[in-house]
Parts: structure tokens; C-alpha cells; sequence
């Protein structure tokens, strides 16, 4: 009986040590999210004076915003199916951010309404980094503590 108690505090206290890690690893992505979303979301409430400041219409302004939304939300679904089948949460995440990390930056090199635009469309790839996938309860709230910090 007592070794049956040993064993069960010992899997108690690793249990109680990875859900420590565990959280802290969420905790830490959440602000790797944040400061990925500053700039995301600094630099997207400027890319219609940006546009403008290069010569681009209104017209264009506004269909280039439109598409550019469209492609993120289009691109959230599709990763995260893709995610789901492959399994490959991760990879993508870091894909996203990893388009997030060049993209942004690079707006500052465009010298044309043209460049910026692809630039523009080309980074709600980010997107492919948010999480879609149904998952258990227990991942849902690390993730919920995830979006709290988002």
C-alpha cells in the first residue's frame, strides 16, 4: 500500500511540473503573439496613408484592404484544416510568423504602391498561424489563456 502512495505523489507532483511548463510555454507564445500583433496591427493602420503617400488611388486603396482581409480569413480556414489532417500545428505557426517577421519590415523598402501591395497581400499569411482546430477542453483553455494575452 505504501509504495502504491509513492507512486501516485510521484505522478502528482511530474504532473503538477508539466502543467507549469506547459502553461509557461503558453504564456510565452501569448507574448510572442503580442508583440507580433503590435506590429502587425501598428503597420496596418497605416497602410492607406502609406498607399497613398506612394500614388495609389482610393479605389485601389480600398479593394487592396478588402482583398487583403479576404486572404486572411480565407487563409485562417485553409491552415487550419491543413493543420488539422497533417498535424503540423506548429510548423505552421511558425510559418506565419515567420511571413509576419519579413513582411512587415519590408514595407519599409517599397518604393512603389505596386510593391507595397503584394507586400500588403502577401502577409496575412500570419493568419496561417492562428489556431482553428477543435481541440479538448484542456487545450482550450490554454489557448483561451493564450488569446488573453492576445
Amino acid at each position: 500500500m505504501k509504495n502504491r502512495s509513492a507512486v501516485q505523489d510521484r505522478m502528482h507532483t511530474l504532473s503538477e511540473k508539466a502543467s507549469g511548463v506547459a502553461f509557461r510555454f503558453v504564456l510565452t507564445m501569448g507574448i510572442v503573439n503580442l508583440f507580433a500583433d503590435t506590429t502587425y496591427e501598428g503597420g496596418a493602420s497605416i497602410n492607406g496613408p502609406f498607399l497613398g503617400s506612394l500614388g495609389a488611388k482610393a479605389a485601389a486603396i480600398s479593394i487592396i484592404a478588402g482583398v487583403g482581409e479576404f486572404l486572411g480569413y480565407s487563409l485562417r480556414a485553409v491552415s487550419g484544416y491543413i493543420a488539422d489532417r497533417t498535424g503540423r500545428h506548429w510548423q505552421i505557426t511558425f510559418i506565419g510568423y515567420g511571413i509576419n517577421l519579413l513582411v512587415v519590415p519590408a514595407m519599409a523598402l517599397a518604393h512603389s504602391w505596386q510593391a507595397a501591395a503584394a507586400l500588403i497581400l502577401a502577409e496575412p499569411g500570419r493568419f496561417a498561424s492562428l489556431r482553428t482546430k477543435q481541440c479538448s477542453p484542456t487545450r482550450r483553455r490554454s489557448w483561451g489563456r493564450d488569446g488573453f494575452t492576445d
